[in-house]
């Protein structure tokens, strides 16, 4: 088996810099996506083993796009990210699969 491929989906700019950097880093195979359209499309296209998708964007909520990574992709592990600390987010996101 190959790299993993991971995409991270913030959009900050300095935090996708800053993950995509350690990920590369550590050998992991790398993709950025800056809101949940091109999130679900880069998924589309590299077909990640691993997303961190950040939980507030604009357009698209990570939570939106969360559910349509797990209906289109049920094998490909999410993990939330998000500066936001509130429980019932939390709660949110784990009760859609993240």
């Amino acid at each position: 088996m190959g790299k993993a491929k991971v995409l991270v989906v913030d959009d900050e700019p300095q935090v996708r810099e800053v993950l995509s950097r350690y990920l590369l880093s550590q050998g992991y195979e790398c993709s950025t996506a800056h809101d949940g359209t091109s999130a679900l499309r880069a998924a589309e296209t590299e077909q990640p083993h691993i997303v961190l998708l950040d939980i507030s964007m604009p357009g698209k909520s990570g939570i939106d796009v969360l559910k349509e990574l797990q209906a289109r992709y049920p094998d490909t592990a999410v993990v939330m990210v998000t500066a936001i600390a509130d429980i019932s987010v939390a709660i949110d996101a784990m009760r859609n699969g993240a």
